[in-house]
């Protein structure tokens, strides 16, 4: 498939009133003296081709640049960022009895005027903080008490826009089918383990993250018998394992339910209940049941998607990344919106071996060019071999 490319190549970029740098010149230069002929553009987006272009396989270990997760993530968040502030709460912020008060930097930023709950959102430790205990005023984000904080705890300051350029024209559909791919991913991982620093990014529990049971087969997915039960960690498993053939075993935890059975020779985890992340955006219920605060529950809900995303970016495989971006250039393509920034080709790869470096008796003919006639004839016309 081509992408537009966002690295573009031929670089024309004024550095002073009478210097540029000119990058990917097609042309050799030598002599004593250069003279360069330069034609250039004064008005703004005259050249509305692409002419730069990136080829890039799907479904493969290739991760797609920057240049397109990006906007990947804006279209399905449907809001960018214009500001952000992450800030660990200290003594001073907590001393009034009626609120908790932050300083915020950028809320005195005239660009945007007035901070309002439709174009800001706040978490704390990454959960999203309920609309009805904020209040914004001057350079300072208020959250009302009694509210579950501490010092140290990290409070989150979003403030974005809606994302003009949304690839997809129908944004629940897109978000539903963006659900399904990222699902595919994380029902088969437990969070914990595959993922020790979700909590960095995000917090499920509300909006559009949960928890559900993670298992190991399917033959694990319900368990209804077991041999061993404790509500505590505080007991030797392997010995009881090794040396008296207990082979399953349940932890009743305050938190959740742990199961341990012999799994092709070995004690394992094979069900652990809240352990696998599951995404939704259907029937999504907002806290304070109301319209008034709508907006900044649709903006919080964007938060989740670009921190979900970032929490991929960093801790998942490339061909994950490959896959779930496919995923939704193949969704994009259904809503028939005929982008001009990207289309399908059909350039195919053909990996062929050479033989053994040794000497034969009779001559032996190279294959290589009887394959490559064959696979020229019997391929459709449009296919190109790369």
């Amino acid at each position: 498939m081509l992408l537009e490319s966002g690295n573009i190549k031929n670089k024309f970029i004024p550095i002073d009133i009478d210097k540029i740098i000119i990058n990917n010149n097609a042309y050799v230069f030598d002599g004593d003296t250069i003279d360069v002929s330069v034609e250039y553009n004064t008005q703004e987006d005259t050249d509305k081709k692409h002419t730069d272009w990136k080829l890039l396989q799907e479904y493969t270990t290739q991760r797609p640049d920057d240049e397109l997760i990006k906007p990947l993530i804006d279209s399905l968040a449907g809001v960018e960022y214009t500001d952000y502030i992450s800030l660990a709460v200290d003594q001073s912020m907590l001393g009034d009895n009626v609120h908790i008060k932050i300083n915020i930097p950028f809320f005195n930023n005239a660009t945007y005027g007035d901070v309002t709950h439709n174009d800001t959102v706040v978490t704390v430790n990454n959960h999203i903080v309920d609309a009805q205990k904020l209040t914004f005023e001057s350079n300072q984000v208020r959250i009302s008490k009694p509210f579950d904080i501490v010092v140290g705890d990290i409070v989150r300051v979003y403030r974005m826009k809606d994302y003009e350029n949304n690839w997809f024209a129908d944004l629940q559909s897109a978000r539903e089918n963006f659900a399904s791919s990222v699902n595919a991913h994380f029902s088969k991982r437990h969070l914990v383990a595959k993922y020790p620093e979700y909590k960095e990014f995000i917090q499920a529990g509300n909006l559009s993250l949960e928890l559900e049971d993670w298992y190991l087969t399917d033959e694990y997915k319900t368990i209804e018998r077991f041999s061993y039960l404790s509500k505590t960690r505080v007991f030797d498993m392997l010995k009881l394992y090794n040396d008296e053939g207990v082979k399953s075993f349940k932890l009743q935890l305050p938190t959740h339910d742990e199961y341990y059975f012999e799994h092709e020779g070995t004690l394992r985890l094979v069900n652990s209940s809240k352990s696998a992340l599951n995404v939704s955006f259907t029937d999504i219920a907002f806290p304070d049941n109301s319209t008034v605060n709508k907006k900044y529950y649709e903006n919080a809900i964007g938060v989740q998607i670009h921190e979900l995303f970032h929490l991929m970016l960093d801790y998942t495989e490339d061909k994950e990344i490959n896959r779930i971006f496919f995923d939704m250039i193949n969704y994009m393509y259904t809503e028939k919106t005929y982008p001009d920034w990207i289309f399908k080709t059909s350039y195919i790869d053909v990996n062929l071996f050479n033989r053994n470096l040794r000497k034969y008796a009779i001559y032996q003919r190279d294959s290589y060019d009887d394959v490559i006639e064959y696979i020229t004839e019997a391929k459709p016309y449009h296919t190109k071999i790369r």
